[in-house]
C-alpha cells in the first residue's frame, strides 16, 4: 500500500516543478513511512510514497520501471494474483527484476496495452507512463477500494491518491472553486460520490475505471461493472453454500499473502466471522485479531468478538472505549478527511487501525457483506414499501383515480401540497404522516422508485436542502440513481437495492472511510468479500437465498452453520441483530461538541466560503433542537471541520 502522486505539463515545453511534486508526496507521507520515490523527465513527474508489504528490499523502490525504461509506473495497492501473473507474462519473454507485485504492472501493460487491467486481481490506484506513445494512463480497481483523484486544466494534469495532496500542493494557480452540485450531493448521502469532488476541476476515477491521456488529450472508459445477470436457476442451496467456501477460501488466500505481519478485524457480527474463520483454518499460526467496545453496555458489542476469537483459536487484542476517548479524537478525526464527510462511525474505524497497527501491517476486514448478502435494516425497509406501492399499482390496474389526479399535477404543485401538510404534522409524527401522505393520499407510482429511494435515503431533507442552497440544480439530484435503476430494471428489487449501494454507498462511505483511517496509521486493509468473483457470484443469487422469512443475510448464516461454526451457542451469539459500533454522537452534540458545533455553524466566513444561506442554517440549528435535523446539523459541522483544516 503506498500513496502516489504524478504532474503531467500539457505542453512538453514546460518542465516539471520537482519541488510541488515533492510536496505532493510529503503530504502523503503517512500512507508510505517506509520509503520516498520520485521520477522526473521532461514533462512528466511521478511520485511514490511506499509502505513496503510484498519484497520489502529496494528492489520494491517506487516508480518503477520495465527492462529498457519506457515504460514506467507508481501503485498504491496490491495486486493479489500477481504470482500467476507473473509466471504467464516470464513465459511470454519478460524479465523481471524484482518480486514485487507492482513490477507485473508494466510488463502486464507491455503484454496486453490497456486491457492490462482486465489482469489484474487486486484492489488499486496507478499511474502507467508511456514515453513511446506519450501515453499517461490512470486507473482505479473494480469495487473502489482505493481512490485516485485528478485535476485538469489546460495547464496540466496532477493526480494523487488523495484530494490534499493536490490542494495543499502550492502548485502554481490552481483552481479551487466549489462544486455547488457537489455540495448538494454531500448534504443527499454525506459524502461525495465519484466522479464529483468538492471542487469543480478536481474528478476522481469510479471504481472500475480507467482514464488516458495522451498528447493533451483526456478519456475515460469504465473496464468492468457489476454485472446484471439473470438469477441462478433453482441449485440445491448446499451446492451454493459450497462453491462460495471455495471462493471464499481462493479470496482470503490471496489477501493472506504478505512479507509482513498480518490480523484481521472482528467485530463479532456475521461477515468478519466468515472471513476470520476461513483465515484461520489457512493460517499456519493463531490469526491476530482486533477488536473495540464502549464501556456503556447499551452500545458494547465487544463480547460477541471475545467469543468468536476463542472459538477459532485467534490470538485477540481489544480496546474499550469511554466517552473521553471518544470526544477527544472526534473533531480531529473528522476533520482529517480530505473531502466533506459524514460518516462517524469513522471514529472507532481509525481507533481499530491504530490498534492493529501496532502489532501488524495488514489486516483482513469484512466489509461487503451487507451490500452483497442483503445485510442493512434500510434495504429491508425500501424493499417493503416498493412491494406495497406495486401492490397498489396492481390493484388499480395501473390507473388508479387518486394516482391519475395527482400525476396530472404539475410538480412544483405536488411539492407544495407535500410541504403544506408537512407543516400541518406535529413535529413527533412528521415521518408517519409523509408516509400516509404517500401510500394513502397521492400513492406514488412504483416507477418513481429513484425519488423514494432519495428521500429514503437523503441526510438532509429537501426543505432543509433547499433553504441552504436553494433550488437550482435540485431537479438533478436523482439522476444518478435513475440511471443505475434503468441499467438494472430486469433485476429482482433485492438486486436493485444491492446495486444501488454498490454504486453508492460502498464506495462513496464505507470503503473511503476504511481507506483513509486504516492509511492515517500507515495499516493496509484488505476485503475477501470484494473479490470481483464473490461480488458477481452474490449479485447472481435468488432474493430467496438472500432473505428467507424476513432473515437478512440468511445465505451467510447458512454458510456459518454449514461451514464454519458447530457450536450453537457461539452461532446464536453470531447471527444475532446486530447493531454494529455505536456510540451515542447525539449526546455529544447536545452536550461536549455543542458551543463548537454552534460556533462553526454560525460563522460568516465559513457560510459564504460554502455559499450557505444563513437562514436556511438557523433553520437547521432550529429544527436539531426540535430533535427533527440532527444529521443536518453534524453533516454542516463536519463540512466546517474540514474547511477550516483545508481552506483557512
Amino acid at each position: 500500500m503506498c500513496g502516489i502522486a504524478g504532474i503531467i505539463q500539457l505542453h512538453a515545453s514546460e518542465a516539471i516543478d520537482e519541488s510541488a511534486l515533492r510536496r505532493m508526496c510529503a503530504l502523503l507521507a503517512h500512507r508510505g513511512p517506509d520509503d520516498e520515490g520520485v521520477y522526473v523527465a521532461g514533462n512528466i513527474g511521478l511520485g511514490n510514497r511506499r509502505l513496503a508489504v510484498i519484497d520489502v528490499s529496494e528492489q520494491g523502490h517506487q516508480p518503477l520501471a520495465n527492462e529498457d525504461g519506457s515504460v514506467w509506473v507508481t501503485f498504491n495497492g496490491e495486486i493479489y494474483n500477481y504470482q500467476e501473473l507473473r509466471r504467464d507474462l516470464q513465459q511470454r519473454g519478460h524479465t523481471f527484476a524484482s518480486h514485487t507485485d507492482t513490477e507485473v504492472i508494466v510488463h502486464a501493460y507491455e503484454e496486453f496495452g490497456l486491457e492490462f487491467v482486465d489482469h489484474l486481481d487486486g484492489m488499486f490506484g496507478l499511474a502507467v507512463w508511456d514515453h513511446r506513445k506519450e501515453t499517461l494512463v490512470l486507473a482505479r480497481d473494480r469495487l473502489g477500494e482505493k481512490s485516485l483523484y485528478y485535476y485538469l486544466d489546460g495547464q496540466r494534469l496532477l493526480f494523487a491518491s488523495e484530494l490534499g495532496a493536490i490542494i495543499k500542493s502550492r502548485h502554481a494557480e490552481l483552481d479551487l472553486r466549489i462544486d455547488a452540485a457537489a455540495l448538494r450531493q454531500y448534504l443527499i448521502f454525506g459524502c461525495i460520490p465519484a466522479p464529483a469532488t468538492i471542487f469543480t476541476k478536481v474528478r476522481k476515477l469510479c471504481p472500475g475505471e480507467f482514464l488516458v491521456l495522451r498528447r493533451g488529450a483526456c478519456t475515460t472508459k469504465r473496464y468492468w461493472e457489476v454485472p446484471i445477470a439473470a438469477p441462478r436457476g433453482e441449485a440445491p442451496e448446499e451446492e451454493l453454500l459450497d462453491r462460495f467456501h471455495e471462493a471464499l477460501q481462493a479470496s482470503v488466500r490471496r489477501r493472506m499473502r504478505s512479507d509482513v505481519p498480518l490480523g484481521a478485524f472482528l467485530s463479532g457480527g456475521v461477515d468478519s466471522t466468515c472471513v476470520v474463520g476461513v483465515a484461520a483454518s489457512l493460517a499456519e499460526m493463531p490469526v491476530q485479531t482486533f477488536s473495540i467496545g464502549y464501556d456503556d453496555a447499551t452500545f458494547d458489542e465487544a463480547r460477541h468478538a471475545r467469543d468468536v476469537a476463542a472459538y477459532f483459536g485467534t490470538k485477540h487484542t481489544e480496546l474499550i472505549l469511554s466517552d473521553e476517548d471518544l470526544s477527544s479524537t472526534i473533531v480531529r478525526i473528522m476533520g482529517s478527511f480530505d473531502e466533506p464527510f459524514y460518516d462517524h462511525s469513522a471514529v472507532p474505524t481509525y481507533l481499530v487501525s491504530e490498534l492493529a497497527r501496532r502489532s501488524v501491517t495488514v489486516a483482513l476486514s469484512g466489509d461487503g457483506g451487507d451490500e452483497l448478502f442483503f445485510g442493512y435494516k434500510h434495504l429491508l425497509q425500501r424493499l417493503v414499501s416498493y412491494e406495497r406501492r406495486r401492490a397498489y399499482e396492481e390493484q388499480a390496474g395501473g390507473n388508479g383515480t387518486r394516482r391519475a389526479w395527482f400525476e396530472r399535477l404539475p410538480r412544483a404543485m405536488r411539492r407544495a401540497a407535500c410541504a403544506a401538510i408537512s407543516r400541518c404534522a406535529p413535529a413527533g409524527t412528521l415521518p408517519q404522516a409523509k408516509r400516509r401522505l404517500e401510500d394513502s393520499l397521492f400513492c406514488r407510482p412504483y416507477r418513481d422508485w429513484p425519488e423514494q429511494f432519495l428521500a429514503g435515503y437523503a441526510h438532509t431533507p429537501p426543505e432543509l436542502r433547499r433553504g441552504l442552497l436553494g433550488e437550482a440544480g435540485e431537479e438533478d439530484d436523482a439522476a444518478g440513481l435513475r440511471a443505475t435503476l434503468r441499467r438494472t430494471a430486469a433485476c429482482e428489487p433485492v438486486t436493485q437495492l444491492a446495486l444501488l449501494d454498490l454504486h453508492t454507498y460502498l464506495p462513496n462511505d464505507i470503503l473511503t472511510k476504511v481507506d483513509r483511517m486504516s492509511m492515517q496509521h500507515a495499516l493496509e486493509v484488505r476485503i475477501p468479500l470484494l473479490d470481483h468473483r464473490i461480488v458477481e457470484f452474490a449479485m447472481s443469487l435468488p432474493t430467496q437465498v438472500k432473505l428467507r422469512a424476513g432473515v437478512q443475510k440468511y445465505f451467510l448464516k447458512r454458510y456459518l452453520q454449514r461451514h464454519l461454526i458447530e457450536d450453537p451457542r457461539v452461532l446464536a451469539a453470531v447471527t444475532r441483530e446486530k447493531h454494529g459500533f455505536r456510540f451515542p454522537i447525539g449526546r455529544y452534540m447536545d452536550s461536549l461538541l455543542k458551543p463548537q458545533i454552534l460556533d462553526s455553524l454560525r460563522s460568516r466566513s465559513f457560510q459564504q466560503a460554502l455559499g450557505l444561506r444563513p437562514a436556511g442554517v438557523e433553520l437547521a440549528i432550529r429544527r436539531h433542537e426540535q430533535r427533527r435535523a440532527g444529521k443536518t446539523v453534524w453533516l454542516l459541522f463536519c463540512l466546517s471541520l474540514w474547511w477550516r483544516h483545508h481552506l483557512t
